[in-house]
This record gives structure tokens, sequence and C-alpha cells, in this order.
């Protein structure tokens, strides 16, 4: 149930943190915030659709920016009494170029009984004794608004009268008795207080100015100790002298403000809706989409399904066409096999002959396989040494000229120096391994081109000054770049055989040039063990 509601125009210096400061510290201040709910006010700092709850009450807020000039921001309270009713409190701020309004509403459900208008729970929420901080007194006062006797004050709160204007919430218009006195029933400052925020409060000057009042309001103004109630409108109430009091000019406004029209769009359930138009126009454009997708799936499926349909007429005609070439085939296979067989009926003497013939040659290949390894062993015309050739296998590619060579040749050479023989001075072991020995000092990796490269790479690296310098240089021997800084890479011959050179090197140069030529030495030569 309905049982508060009024809207009034804020100052245009009021924006919607200000409104929203002002509920928060009202709450951080109520007796009736729970401790956890006074904590998450005081974490929050912002103030757009924020939403938390205890166990007796819930704050829930919405910001709506319809356009870029006009926002709405809403404020829900639900709280539960200890005689377990429960209330819900609606505050929203509507603004713009030409708006800047308050709504406030207060509805109470499952009520345990009748409702006391005139008990101070069931009136005005408690925050309004405050509302001075939000809404300074000069905007909405709360004492009586005293007219002047002039034209100027009769033509203005004529218009009220007449409903040529507005002032946003009613006004109430107390006139004096013939006696020239107020009704005596009425402390009007009392009921301009009570009525703080919900309307307007106005006097009459003295008894002659309800004359001039009558002139320009085309008689709609009360006199003779009567009050006025005006709505904005050309509608009035008018309560005469004796049956006026405090109460009863409060509750006909809070009964009025509570079934008039209000500014529509300055309500939660404005609010409500227009987040729930929202949400369908964004469910609608999401479903659109879906069906679009559905529609293109549906289509993408059927062309999907035409081609799969044309491919596996092709398949089959394909098929047919390779069953035909198998039946060509197996007849062709079969001529070749009856032809095959008069060939062996033709020919079968003339087999005999040849397999004979192929002993006999397998005989001589044998005898020509033992001149050959007789005719391998030469010798060294300069010094009578014999000189044996070996073949050794390798699927590797040598990166350039005696790599590989090289390298078989060093570690022959190690294995040689390794090599013992018996004590036995006449070990035949003893005179071949002294022979050759002495005889293929050639072989020695250090007296290698591959020796003399890797030195070469070195030398370079070990006197190099900058990275720049030492590419150039290294690209000299084989080395290629690759990538950009501040990872600079280079590869040796082929890119799996890579290093790669830091942007700035190191302040211990020393110590940088060894670990970048282990890296090299590791990675891309081929050096005998007993040689590294």
């Amino acid at each position: 149930m309905l049982i508060f509601r009024t809207q009034f125009p804020l100052p245009d210096t009021i924006v919607t943190k200000d409104v929203w400061n002002f509920f928060k510290e009202w709450r951080l201040t109520s007796p009736y915030s729970s401790e956890t709910m006074k904590s998450e006010l005081q974490k929050t700092q912002a103030y757009e659709n924020i939403s938390f709850e205890d166990e007796k009450s819930a704050i829930t807020t919405k910001f709506l920016e319809i356009e870029p000039d006009t926002s709405f921001f809403g404020f829900e309270l639900k709280e539960t009494d200890s005689q377990g009713d429960h209330w819900t409190t609606h505050i929203v701020h509507t603004k713009n170029k030409s708006t800047n309004w308050l709504s406030i509403e207060q509805e109470k459900t499952n009520p345990q009984g009748h409702l006391d208008y005139n008990r101070e729970k069931h009136n005005k929420p408690h925050f309004f004794k405050n509302m001075n901080h939000l809404v300074p007194l000069e905007n909405i006062p709360k004492e009586p608004y005293v007219l002047e006797n002039t034209e100027k004050d009769a033509r203005m709160i004529s218009k009220y009268m007449i409903g040529e204007k507005t002032a946003g919430m009613p006004v109430v218009y107390i006139s004096r008795t013939n006696e020239n006195e107020f009704s005596s029933n009425i402390d009007i400052k009392k009921l301009a207080e009570k009525l703080y925020c919900m309307a307007f409060v106005f006097t009459e000057p003295n008894k002659s100015f309800a004359y001039k009042l009558k002139d320009v309001s085309n008689r709609r103004n009360t006199y003779d100790g009567a009050i006025g109630i005006y709505w904005g409108t050309s509608e009035r109430t008018i309560i005469f002298e004796e049956d006026a009091s405090i109460d009863t000019i409060y509750n006909k406004i809070r009964s009025a403000l509570l079934s008039k029209p209000v500014l529509y769009n300055c309500t939660w359930a404005y609010m409500e809706k227009v987040s729930s138009e929202r949400q369908q126009k964004i469910l609608a454009k999401e479903n659109e989409e879906i069906r679009s997708e559905l529609i293109s799936v549906q289509d993408n499926a059927e062309e999907e399904r035409n081609k799969l349909k044309k491919l596996i007429e092709n398949q089959e005609q394909l098929l047919k066409e390779k069953e035909e070439q198998v039946i060509q085939l197996e007849k062709s296979i079969k001529d070749k096999e009856n032809e095959y067989n008069r060939f062996l009926e033709t020919f079968e003497p003339e087999k005999k002959i040849l397999e004979e013939q192929t002993e006999k040659l397998k005989q001589e290949k044998f005898n020509l396989l033992q001149k050959i390894t007789g005719l391998e062993k030469k010798q060294d015309p300069q010094n009578g040494s014999d000189i044996f050739t070996v073949e050794v296998k390798c699927k590797e590619r040598e990166l350039y000229t005696g790599e590989i060579s090289d390298f078989i040749k060093g570690i022959l050479f190690n294995g040689l120096e390794k090599e013992t023989y018996p004590a036995n001075t006449n070990s035949r072991q003893k005179d071949v391994l002294e022979s050759l020995k002495k005889e293929n000092t050639n072989l020695k990796f250090t007296s290698s081109y591959s020796y003399r490269k890797q030195e070469r790479i070195k030398n370079i690296m070990k006197k190099m000054k900058n990275s720049k310098d030492t590419i150039n240089s290294l690209i000299g021997e084989g080395f290629r770049e690759k990538g950009e800084p501040p990872h600079q890479k280079m590869f040796f011959y082929e890119e799996c055989y890579l290093i790669t050179l830091a942007s700035t090197p190191s302040d211990n140069m020393y110590t940088y040039v060894n670990n970048l030529l282990s890296d090299i030495k590791r990675g891309c030569f081929l050096c005998p063990n007993d040689d590294n």
C-alpha cells in the first residue's frame, strides 16, 4: 500500500552524486541500519547499479542515461520492522537541461493493523528533518512565505490560483478573517514545517490584499479565514476556518499527492519500465541475430548438402569408370599371362643355357673381386709406403668443403695416438702402429682447414667491439642473420644451428664472449673430443 508520495524541484546545482551522498548518510546514521549494512555503504564509492542486503534490509540503486543530457537515479530501500511489517522507500532523481526533480514514495505491505497517518512512523520519512542539507531553505523554506501587499505579489500568487503557473508542489494560501487575523485553529509555522517538501505555504499580508487578489485571480482566492489548496491546475480545495486544522490540511495534501498524477518519468516504476524495455530490445536484437545466424547456418547446410550430393554423384561416376578399368585390366592381365605361358613354353630350352651362363658369370665376378682387393693396396711413389683407402658413410652433407672429412681424420689420428702395443720388441702391432703414427701426422685436426676456420671465428669473437662488427665478420665465415633486435639471432649455414647475440652486451665483456664462444663451439662446430 502506498502511504506517502511527494515530488519537488531541486536547485540546478544539485547533481546525482549529491542525492546519493545525502541518502547514504541517512542510512549510515540511522539506528535501524545494521552494522553490516553500514560497513557495505562505507566501502561503496560509486552509486550506479549497486545492490546489497542483510537479514532485515536491502538497498538497490539504478542509474539510467536516456540521452546525453537526461539521466535517472533510483534508490530503493526495503526494511522489515519489529512488527513484521515490510516498508519500501523509493527515491528517484531526474535531471536534464530543464528539469531537476526529486520523487519520494513509501509503501507498506503486509500491514498488521490500521494505519494512523498522524503517528510519526506513518508520517513523512525521518530524513525530511535534514532535507535542508540537500535542498537549501531559500529554495524550499520550512516557514510560510509572507506575501507583501503589492500588485506584484498579487499577480504572482494569482497565477498559481488560476493554473497559469505551477510551483512544482501544491500551494496553500491562508487568508485573514474579517478581524484581519489568521484562524486560531492553526499554528501556521508548524503547518509550514509539516508540509516541508510537500507544499508551499503563503499567508495573506492583510485584508485589503484579498480585494486586489480577487480582481487578478478571477475570484479564485479564498478569504475570511478560509484556506485554499491549489494544485497547479484550475482545480482547488477550500477548507473553511471552522474545519481547519494542521492534520486536516496535511491529510488532504497527503491523500491528493497519493492519488493525483505525478511526473510519470520521475518514479521507480518508470525506471523499471525503461530498464525492462531496454532489456527487451537487447533480447529482441539477440533473438534477431540468432535467427539470422540460424538462417545462415541452414543456408550453409543446404549448400553443403548440395555440394556433398554432387560429390557423391561424381564419386559414383568415377567408381563406375574405375570398375570398367579394372575389368579391362583383368582382361589385359589374363592376356599377358597367356602370352607369358606361351613364352615359357617357347624359351624353356634356352632357360637352362642361361642359368649355366649365370653361374659362370658369378664365378668370374668373385674372381674379379679378389683381384680388385689386391689392387686396393697401393704404394706412395715418394717413400714407398703403402696407401690404404677406407670408405666411411654419413647421411649429413658437409656445410663447407672438408668439414666432415677433417673431423673423421682428427678422430682417426686421436685414436691412433691412444693405441698401445705389447712390450715385446718383435711385436707386429708395435711396428704397424709406430709406422701409422709417423706417416700420418697430416691427419691431426689442428692441421686441418676446419681447425683454422674455427680459430678465425674465435678471434673474431675475442676482438668484438659491438654486435654490428661481430655480425659483419661472422657473415664472412658462413653465418647468416635471422630475426631483429633485441633478440638478434644468427645461424651457421643452416637455420637449425642457431646462436643468439645480445642487443647490448654485458658489462663483463670477457664473460659474455666466453659464453657466446661456448654456444658456437657446442652448437655449430665439428671438433674431435681430444681437440676441444
